[in-house]
């Protein structure tokens, strides 16, 4: 079975009340929160729910009325070449007039298995969950997926397990084992002088996060796989 532990992306999650038609591409680059020379990958998508604008390098902005959401794919990407959550943070330091209410840090990662399209859910059934009479009721082998909640010193890591695929081009989709994690700030109740930093520290860690969800996935989960 294979113990490959790809990360895919990293997404920072916003929430505040705003326009979506506030997200401009030039307004961005004005204001310092991009750099002038990032080339759109397609044509900006705009409406009054959702506005997103997606750039070459992999990065994303989008904006709904109760979020905005930075992402950039990882792919090879070491850690210290991301640079989404550099925009993220300029983002808020000048946007100060914003409503924000909470900061989300997000990963998504995987394992696949080229060669077994069930191998995750048999993952999933075999090492996570007890056997049991419930898993071999129905015509086909049962697909479970798992939501757990982890509590930190510094807040709390979601964590959902679940089988997937993904496509690829001119190729058959490939079969991967999920992990999907999510570290969720609220700021809602910082005084309205300290929100700002706040948030601003929250994003800057999101390297700190990531190792935390990197080493619990690798060492509690990853290691797994090469078990009987």
């Amino acid at each position: 079975m294979s113990s490959t532990f790809i990360t895919q992306e990293v997404s920072i999650v916003i929430a505040a009340q705003q326009s979506p038609a506030m997200l401009r591409e030039d307004l961005l680059k004005y204001s310092g929160i991009i750099p002038e020379d990032w080339p759109l990958s397609r044509q900006p998508v705009t409406s009054e729910q959702l506005s997103q604008l997606a750039f070459e390098n992999g990065c994303s902005i989008a904006a709904q009325p109760d979020r905005l959401m930075f992402l950039e794919a990882i792919g090879d990407k070491e850690p210290d070449n991301v640079v989404i959550g550099d925009v993220a943070r300029r983002y808020v330091e000048i946007m100060k007039a914003g409503n924000y209410q909470a900061v989300g840090i997000n990963f998504r990662s995987y394992v696949p298995y080229p060669t077994d399209n069930n191998a995750a859910d048999k993952y999933i059934c075999s090492k996570l969950l007890a056997p049991g009479e419930w898993q071999t009721y129905g015509k086909e082998n049962v697909r479970a997926a798992l939501n757990l909640l982890y509590t930190l010193e510094r807040g709390q890591l979601n964590l959902s397990i679940n089988s997937a695929s993904i496509q690829q081009p001119d190729q058959q989709p490939l079969p991967i084992l999920l992990f999907s994690g999510n570290f969720n700030y609220d700021v809602k109740d910082v005084p309205a002088a300290k929100r700002i930093p706040t948030m601003a520290a929250f994003i800057d860690n999101w390297i700190t996060d990531y190792d935390t969800f990197k080493e619990l996935i690798s060492q509690k989960f990853v290691a797994l796989l090469g078990e009987n």
